[in-house]
Order: C-alpha cells, then sequence, then structure tokens
C-alpha cells in the first residue's frame, strides 16, 4: 500500500488505484502525478471513494 503523498506516485508505471479519494489530503495534486506517469507508457488510473459528509 502506497502513501497518500503525490510524491509516490511519480514514476510509477502500471495500473495505480487511489482508494477512498474522498480522505486524501492532497487529491489533486496525487492525480496529475499519477497522470503524468501515464506519459511513459499504457497505465491505467482507478479513483474509488465513499461519499463523505461536510464534517469531514
Amino acid at each position: 500500500m502506497l502513501p497518500s503523498k503525490p510524491e509516490v506516485f511519480r514514476g510509477l508505471k502500471g495500473r495505480q488505484i487511489i482508494d477512498e479519494a474522498d480522505s486524501v489530503e492532497y487529491l489533486d495534486e496525487m492525480l496529475a502525478s499519477a497522470r503524468a506517469s501515464l506519459m511513459w507508457g499504457q497505465g491505467q488510473i482507478t479513483v474509488i471513494s465513499t461519499q463523505g459528509d461536510e464534517e469531514g
């Protein structure tokens, strides 16, 4: 399992899964890093989450 930090996606290839995306603090940065890794070949990004409430 990878920590929820954007830096972990840099340089990775293949299938990437972001689970419970609603609770990821830096989701925009994580998605940008994950998308950048797709430039180097085939891959897939899957984002999974349950809806959180406004209180967190």
